[in-house]
């Protein structure tokens, strides 16, 4: 119906009174789909009432939903949680913008790149946005607004507000040298990120604009500003790639505090990173700084030399769960033979993966599963823990005593 009447007839009318075409390019999507995957009408009750989601969600999140899923060439299932996450979202987004305001005045827009100390991480999210920008503008030219609202989301959760501003603020504080850069790239991120979403979300980039930005800009209005321009000389792949290991190894040690419910802001005594790669070794040498302060370290130290560790075997209980069903009443005549058996015996069998142990004349084997070892690592005499990371060129090691 919108190809034969609305497109046609619109064309036909304005060539017919004007004699001029009305448009160059038209956009048609599919079809709108309910919860229950047919086709929204009001007469099969699966439509949704725009003024209620409007009211609780607000009109830009709604707007979202409708970007997101406007993947050309198909239909629109309409869904919640989309909506939903529109709405945290832009949370998220005032979130930051809010923290970084309390940072910055007037005089951080007319500051000069070239008269400041960047680090690593600004030019890490410094290539990433100007990347984006041209991402971005080639999809929408493109008509591929699903892909180009996606990576603006993508970009600002989990680059700029999970690890960018995350690994700077240490550096807002105490009369830091770099501060002024890092002040510098907060701005420049939040106003060009802020540009790109003004398609997609009108109101709340107009709010965040007139909130923060419109005082240093001659124009009344982020809509009537210029789109962001990329700088190519701003696209790094050397300072992604260091990104990319900061990110790494900042993300395994949060993960660590967080899996021990330790406080972020909770001092770490010494992390040792071990790598083979001499050239990984130098690079991580010149994040130290970011690492140490983002996660609060006393002492990091960067290896290129293996580190000695040994492990011992404090402890080998029985995983009644799988044990149970399988030994039925002798259970409880295992548990009291592992707490008996020689911890080095025991370790030594489970490393060959099986553990064999013999009470009242009765042998039992027990695979390494069916038990729950609990271990002890050390390193040159202090207790260690090994961290779980990514990177299988990383090996990171927490002395938890100094």
């Amino acid at each position: 119906d919108i190809i034969r009447t609305w497109d046609y007839y619109l064309l036909v009318r304005h060539l017919a009174l004007l004699d001029e075409v009305p448009y160059k390019t038209v956009l048609i999507n599919g079809m709108v789909l309910g919860t229950d995957g047919r086709a929204m009408h009001k007469s099969l009750g699966n439509y949704v009432d725009t003024t209620m989601a409007r009211g609780k969600y607000g009109a830009d999140a709604l707007r979202q939903w409708a970007a997101i899923g406007a993947s050309t060439g198909s239909d629109i299932p309409f869904s919640w949680k989309d909506v939903e996450f529109g709405y945290r979202f832009m949370r998220k987004f005032w979130n930051a913008a809010r923290f970084a305001s309390t940072h910055l005045d007037s005089k951080i827009a007319k500051l000069e790149p070239k008269k400041l100390k960047f680090r690593p991480p600004d030019r890490w999210i410094l290539s990433r946005l100007n990347r984006l920008v041209k991402l971005v503008t080639t999809w929408l030219e493109d008509f591929q607004f699903n892909r180009a609202l996606g990576s603006v989301q993508t970009f600002i959760w989990h680059e700029f507000c999970d690890m960018y501003i995350e690994e700077i603020k240490h550096r807002l504080y105490n009369n830091d040298p770099t501060s002024s850069a890092a002040k510098f790239t907060l701005y420049h991120v939040i106003f060009t990120a802020t540009k790109l979403l003004a398609p997609f979300v009108p109101h709340f980039a107009e709010e965040i604009y007139q909130t923060y930005f419109s005082e240093n800009y001659s124009h009344s209005s982020v809509h009537i500003s210029e789109w962001p321009a990329v700088d190519d000389r701003m696209i790094d792949d050397s300072a992604e790639g260091l990104g990319k290991i900061t990110n790494t190894v900042v993300s395994a040690l949060r993960q660590f505090k967080s899996e021990r419910k330790m406080a972020l802001s909770q001092e770490l005594p010494k992390v040792e990173i071990y790598t083979p790669n001499k050239n990984i070794a130098e690079q991580l040498k010149s994040i130290k700084e970011d690492i140490s302060g983002t996660i609060r370290i006393k002492e990091i130290e960067i290896t290129s030399r293996r580190p000695k560790m040994a492990e011992r075997v404090l402890s080998v209980e029985p995983d009644f769960a799988k044990l149970g069903p399988r030994l039925r009443g002798d259970v409880k005549i295992v548990a009291d033979a592992l707490r008996k058996s020689n911890l080095d015996d025991i370790a030594k069998q489970l490393a060959k993966g099986e553990i064999s142990i013999k009470e009242g004349g009765r042998r039992f084997q027990l695979s390494s599963d069916e038990v729950r070892v609990v271990k002890e690592t050390e390193s040159a005499g202090h207790k260690v823990e090994v961290v779980d990371i990514a990177d299988p060129a990383l090996t990171v090691l927490i002395y938890l005593s100094g």
